[in-house]
């Protein structure tokens, strides 16, 4: 009787090892929140106003992030993102550039270097309120995905990088970097540093062109699985 009950504890061992094993195979996650922290910079209304000029504070956003990797041959992995990008002026003024972002993208490599590449559907929910008249700025743009990360053996370290540039579809034109450096704590829980800097030249979203650039550092809690 002990050794039947011996062996069906070492089954159910060896099975959920496996089933574990496979589920790390079958799907990855790739988690996180961090805090942002841009300066403002540009012009508002075909250059008609600096931003600096009209009293636009640094503030300080929130952005959470969760990716969704898979076996699956064709079809995309999928990330959802996102951002808060917001500050607040002198008189009133506000500019709210807060987004999401619906990522499907392929891994083309995955070792101790990855590169992904793909598309972005950046959704807009945000306004300006610029000498107390607001316009909305709800428009979806298109955008090429790519990111690149590069492990550092046996150090918990890894660099990585993602570059999104506007498709161009619209009058619109949109560049999004980042640069990071990522440790892992414990498996799988990681900090991340790094530095977000987006520029954009908004046309289609109101009459009169908005220049700006969102630049500053951030910090983040990751969990990937």
């Amino acid at each position: 009787m002990k050794k039947l009950v011996l062996s069906i504890s070492l089954l159910a061992t060896l099975a959920i090892a496996s089933f574990s094993a496979n589920a790390a195979m079958i799907l990855g996650i790739d988690a996180g929140y961090y805090v942002w922290q841009p300066s403002v910079s540009g012009s508002l209304d075909n250059g008609a106003t600096e931003v600096d000029a009209a009293g636009y504070t640094d503030g300080t956003n929130g952005v959470t992030y969760l990716a969704f990797e898979h076996p699956v041959p064709f079809i995309p992995n999928v990330k959802l993102q996102m951002t808060e990008m917001a500050a607040d002026g002198s008189t009133g003024n506000a500019i709210d550039l807060s987004h999401t972002d619906s990522v499907f993208y392929y891994e083309i490599l995955d070792n101790f270097v990855s590169v992904d590449i793909g598309l972005i559907a950046r959704a807009f929910d945000g306004s300006f309120n610029i000498g107390g008249t607001p316009s909305i700025m709800d428009d979806t743009v298109y955008m090429v995905y790519t990111a690149a990360e590069v492990i550092i053996p046996f150090a918990g370290l890894s660099v990585g990088m993602e570059i999104n540039n506007d498709m161009g579809f619209d009058d619109n034109a949109i560049v999004d970097t980042k640069m990071r450096l990522r440790y892992e704590i414990l498996s799988g829980l990681g900090v991340e540093l790094g530095q977000r800097t987006v520029t954009m030249s908004l046309k289609e979203s109101a009459p009169l062109t908005k220049d700006l650039k969102f630049d500053g550092t951030y910090i983040a809690l990751t969990y990937t699985f």
